[in-house]
């Protein structure tokens, strides 16, 4: 027997184009998905980052608080809150490193004329990592009260 002359033996263009265009979409799919799997990482991190970096100033704040129950005015809260956050700053390098922050006061020594053993000090913490994280993290630090002191 003869074989045919006319049968084709091996693959068309259009079928080596097809196969290379599959291979390529799904490395580059491949390729993406790396890309979005080490950004939420990074992400992650940085979240985790803040939740330290909030807890670190609950704690200092805790530390101190014989200090601060005695305060009398809001202007003496503030600039005790300054002062902490001045030390926690420097101590994390969070400015050379791209982070912003602030903290608020959302109680004031009004709050506490009538002393309650179950009031606390409130405040909020707004921690925002560098890019390319999106959203700041905020939290709220609750500090107890102690009416008659330490």
């Amino acid at each position: 027997m003869k074989p045919d002359a006319n049968k084709q033996q091996g693959f068309s263009l259009i079928e080596v184009l097809v196969a290379g265009f599959v291979i390529t979409f799904g490395l580059v799919g491949m390729v993406l998905m790396q890309t979005y799997t080490q950004q939420d990482a990074f992400r992650a991190h940085q979240l985790s980052l803040a939740g330290l970096y909030a807890q670190d100033m609950q704690e200092r704040l805790r530390a101190n608080i014989c200090y601060l129950n005695r305060l009398t005015q809001d202007s003496d809260v503030n600039t005790f809150i300054n002062n902490q956050r001045d030390e926690w700053q420097d101590d994390h390098s969070l400015s050379s490193r791209g982070w912003t922050y602030k903290i608020e006061p959302l109680t004031e020594v009004s709050d506490f004329t009538n002393p309650d053993p179950e009031n606390y000090w409130q405040f909020e913490l707004e921690i925002k990592p560098p890019p390319p994280s999106r959203s700041p993290t905020v939290q709220t630090l609750l500090i107890d009260y102690w009416g008659g002191g330490c």
